[in-house]
C-alpha cells in the first residue's frame, strides 16, 4: 500500500526569545531553552545552536519518508512570521506555514491582513494563551469575528489550540455557525 505521510503539527524557529504569561522563554545551548522558569530540552542535544530550522527538519522528514508538514506557531516559540515566509517560498511543496498575530492585544486584524497579503495560507490562533491574567480575549469579540470573516473571504485555513476543558467551546460554536 502506498500513501503520503504529512506531519500535521510541527514548529520551526530561528531563536526563542519571548515572554508568555509574564515568564521568559529563551534559547540556551545544546537544544535546551529557559522555558517558563525552568530549563527544558526543547530539541535533540546535537542541535547545539538552538535553531529548529527547515533544513534540519527536512532532513528528518526525508529520513522518515514524510512528504510535507504543516508548520504551526505558538507564543512560546516567539512570532516567527518572517522566517516562515522565507521557508514557504523556498520549500512550497514541503511546508504549509501558519502565520500568527499578536492576538493578546487589539490591532491584530491589520496584522492578519498583512500576513494574507504576504501569501500566508493559514493563520494560527493559540487560543489557550488568550486567557490572560488581566482578562481574556474572547474568540467571538468584534475584532476576532472580523478576522474570521476575512479568513473565510480569502480561503485562509484556521489552526487553533483551545484552552483545556470546554470554556471556549461556545465561542467556537458561534464562530462555526457564522463562518462555516
Amino acid at each position: 500500500m502506498e500513501y503520503t505521510i504529512i506531519d500535521a503539527h510541527a514548529h520551526l524557529w530561528l531563536r526563542q526569545d519571548t515572554v508568555v504569561d509574564g515568564l521568559p522563554v529563551r534559547t540556551l545551548e545544546n537544544g535546551r531553552s529557559f522555558f517558563l522558569n525552568e530549563v527544558r530540552q526543547m530539541l535533540p542535544p546535537f542541535m547545539i545552536d538552538g535553531k529548529n530550522t527547515a533544513e534540519v527538519f527536512l532532513s528528518n522528514m526525508d529520513y522518515a519518508q514524510v512528504s510535507a508538514a504543516v508548520i504551526t506557531q505558538e507564543y512560546i516559540d516567539g512570532i516567527q512570521n518572517d522566517y516562515l515566509s522565507e521557508v514557504a517560498s523556498r520549500y512550497p511543496d514541503r511546508f504549509l506555514v501558519c502565520g500568527m498575530c499578536e492576538f493578546r492585544k487589539p490591532g491584530f486584524l491589520n496584522q492578519a491582513k498583512e500576513l494574507i497579503s504576504k501569501g500566508f495560507k493559514a493563520i494560527k490562533i493559540p487560543a489557550q494563551r488568550l486567557l490572560l491574567k488581566d482578562g481574556r480575549v474572547m474568540l467571538n469579540s468584534e475584532e476576532m469575528m472580523q478576522l474570521f470573516h476575512l479568513m473565510e473571504e480569502h480561503n485562509i485555513i484556521l489552526s487553533i489550540d483551545l484552552a483545556d476543558g470546554a470554556e471556549q467551546v461556545p465561542e467556537m460554536e458561534e464562530i462555526i455557525q457564522e463562518c462555516p
